[in-house]
């Protein structure tokens, strides 16, 4: 149930193991909450795990393109594109660059560090400034969701998987158990709660507002993707003259049916200092458009990957914490294998106890 990228990542997976699949969306595939998403693939991680989820990530995605690309699936070459990212630091944020440059290594990846002359000569088209080091990572990328929904609605009809589109419907569960399937998958994004909540199922979920933009720059589609520590934003190149910008978010619980989709004012001045100080031509950057959508945060940052406690046949993929589309299709993997009774421990929805906090601080990120 949700057909959002973790969604149908799970259908997908359970599909390619040999079930029989029939994924629900109360909308349209990939229309929520996903296409709201910035598409931002990075290895530039705080942590192993995640590194490994999204190294799996990229390598599914890979796979799930090659295989699109041999059955003439349209659009399938461009829902996703090889993109360089750059890691801007000063400070006492040096010591998070030195971290995640170790981690980079210690997997295999080569990122570059750059001090801001060389930074400056090999960007042009970005600004840096004396005390600012930067990493490079060259194994990154954009993926854009729509096409990479026209490639996974192929998949899933050439295995099967029956989509039921504009469906609303509540979980079928009675008497500790799910009824009339061998087994349900809950994964509604930001309604999961509320899914779950309906059949008197409470798990520790919070949705958070994020905010993004589209901004003309010209030869902005030139830039390499940008997480900027300095300036506390992100960019990534869009078309030739428009990039997209984020992090406006606002770490506080919001309901998915009642919450503002519209920027706010101190988004869009965030958004316009952080291009203008970073970009070398960001004073030319005009404002295209901006949206807002939900993320789901759990209390240890790490998100709901399995069986549900108490409920015989019910699991749940939920709580991204906005990292839908850079670990999607790797979580859905994870869930097959939980549906298979190889559940991963950290990933466990029962693991934070019967006493499991409802409220609880919102953070970003990947658990530390």
């Amino acid at each position: 149930m949700g057909g959002g990228i973790l969604g149908a990542g799970a259908a997908l997976a359970l599909a390619e193991r040999g079930h029989d699949v029939v994924l629900q969306e109360r909308d349209a595939l990939g229309s929520a909450m996903t296409a709201r998403a910035a598409g931002v693939l990075s290895t530039m991680t705080w942590h192993d795990d995640e590194y490994r989820l999204i190294a799996e990530n990229r390598a599914r995605i890979g796979e799930v393109i090659s295989l699109a690309m041999i059955e003439g699936v349209p659009h399938a070459r461009s829902a996703w594109r090889p993109e360089g990212s750059v890691l801007v630091a000063r400070g006492d944020g040096l010591a998070a660059l030195d971290d995640v440059q170790d981690r980079l290594e210690r997997h295999s990846e080569e990122p570059e560090r750059l001090g801001h002359r060389e930074a400056s000569a090999e960007f042009p088209s970005l600004a840096f400034f004396p005390g600012e080091e930067v990493l490079v990572a060259q194994e990154d990328g954009v993926i854009e969701a729509g096409d990479l929904f026209t490639v996974l609605r192929a998949r899933l009809a050439a295995e099967g998987v029956a989509v039921e589109e504009r469906r609303e419907a509540t979980l079928p569960v009675a008497g500790g158990s799910v009824t009339g399937h061998d087994a349900v998958v809950a994964a509604g994004g930001a309604w999961t709660a509320g899914l779950l909540r309906d059949a008197g199922i409470r798990l520790p979920l919070a949705s958070f507002r994020t905010q993004l933009a589209s901004l003309e720059l010209p030869r902005g589609g030139s830039t390499p993707i940008v997480h900027d520590a300095v300036h506390g934003f992100y960019a990534r190149p869009e078309a030739e003259d428009t990039v997209l910008a984020g992090d406006g978010t606002r770490l506080t619980p919001h309901d998915p049916e009642t919450y503002d989709t519209n920027p706010d004012a101190a988004f869009r001045e965030h958004v316009a200092l952080g291009i203008t100080r970073r970009f070398a031509r960001g004073e030319e950057a005009r404002w295209r458009a901006g949206w807002a959508g939900l993320c789901v945060g759990t209390p240890d940052r790490r998100p709901l990957c399995g069986r549900v406690p108490g409920v015989d046949g019910l699991f749940v993929l939920t709580g991204d914490n906005g990292f839908g589309l850079m670990r999607g299709l790797a979580l859905g993997e994870r869930l097959a294998d939980a549906v298979g009774g190889r559940a991963d421990p950290d990933l466990d929805p029962g693991r934070f106890g019967p006493e499991a906090p409802l409220r609880f601080p919102l953070r970003e990120g990947f658990s530390l």
